[in-house]
């Protein structure tokens, strides 16, 4: 399953499931959707520092929006 339909994620939760780009362009995509109100950063005070991102209201809407197109594209691939 996707892990920005999970809620709050790590970093590397990401990694995993995003394949094909640096960690670079991946941190510049989450704060890009950051920007753009989609998922928030959230720092949790730990030893060492955690970092999670998860889905604004406004994001969370947008995925029960898109939700449906990624089922449809997912069972009509090729």
């Amino acid at each position: 399953m996707c892990p920005w339909t999970q809620g709050a994620r790590r970093f590397v939760d990401y990694r995993s499931h995003v394949t094909g780009i640096s960690n670079q362009l991946l941190s510049q995509r989450l704060r890009e959707l950051e920007v753009h109100q989609l998922i928030e950063r959230v720092v949790v005070p730990s030893t060492p520092v955690q970092v999670l991102y998860r889905p604004t209201e406004r994001g969370s809407s947008l995925m029960r929006v898109l939700h449906p197109l990624i089922e449809w594209s997912a069972t009509h691939d090729g």
